[in-house]
């Protein structure tokens, strides 16, 4: 199925259910409450347009390429909006030239943006600039630098943007810890998309990604942000694969504490 690519607006169609805590209320992740794409308390309208059964739009700087998630009254969404400061040649990231590549690397600046929108009303709650960096490849045409969708546990905002950070902010948008898990190359410089999955019972938040070799797939302590275990892991069928997309196509292999 090919994927939507909204670079310039969020859009809320008209919807009948009420707001509420529960999770079935809620899409708190990629793919919903149940991670199959499936909203079971939704009454969506079957049709809609630019103009029908839109309750509001807002515009979005910059481009996204993940899905928005809810929560309560708030609408979360991730971007990465492209500066006009150019690195000079020594702030640009050092190029890995046994990879082989189909897109360039940019030599501007990106700040990757983390925004709150009022469910019922469009309304910019709150922004939150994450990072500030130079990209070390391209994207493909229809992806972004923002692909990794958000995750949220009613209490906490856990987003992802790959190569450039991880980080956790409470609800109100203040910044609870951030973390650094590498960098990533990704399979002919097409681009990442590196999405958390909470692990309530065990208290785990997980990023699973694919680069060089046998990758790691990392499990923080979602309250603190420690590392909690490193995961290695085996590409199966795609021979090269150097992917930072998640979930990937892997096989469990080896715990590495």
């Amino acid at each position: 199925m090919p994927r939507i690519f909204f670079p310039g607006a969020i859009l809320l169609a008209l919807a009948s259910h009420s707001i509420a805590g529960e999770t079935g209320d809620n899409w708190p992740h990629w793919r919903g409450p149940g991670a199959n794409g499936h909203a079971p308390k939704a009454e969506p309208p079957l049709n809609w347009d630019e103009k029908t059964n839109i309750k509001w739009k807002a515009p979005l700087p910059g481009k996204g390429s993940s899905t928005p998630i809810v929560w309560g009254d708030q609408v979360f969404v991730v971007t990465a909006i492209e500066t006009d400061r150019v690195a000079d040649s020594a702030e640009l990231p050092k190029v890995e030239p046994q990879l082989e590549r189909k897109t360039i690397a940019p030599k501007n600046y990106y700040q990757f943006v983390v925004m709150s929108f009022d469910r019922g009303t469009g309304k910019l709650r709150w922004k939150a600039v994450a990072a500030e960096k130079v990209p070390h490849e391209g994207h493909h045409a229809s992806h972004s630098y923002a692909a990794g969708s958000p995750t949220t546990d009613g209490q906490f905002l856990y987003v992802s943007f790959g190569s450039f950070g991880a980080f956790c902010y409470d609800l109100n948008g203040k910044l609870q810890w951030q973390r650094d898990l590498g960098r990533l190359s990704t399979r002919l410089g097409w681009g990442e998309a590196v999405t958390g999955k909470r692990a309530v019972n065990q208290n785990l938040l997980i990023y699973s990604t694919t680069p060089p070799a046998h990758s790691p797939g990392d499990s923080c302590a979602p309250g603190a942000g420690e590392n909690h275990r490193r995961t290695g892991r085996r590409t199966r069928g795609r021979a090269g694969r150097r992917d930072g997309a998640s979930p990937p196509d892997t096989d469990p292999c080896r715990g590495v504490s």
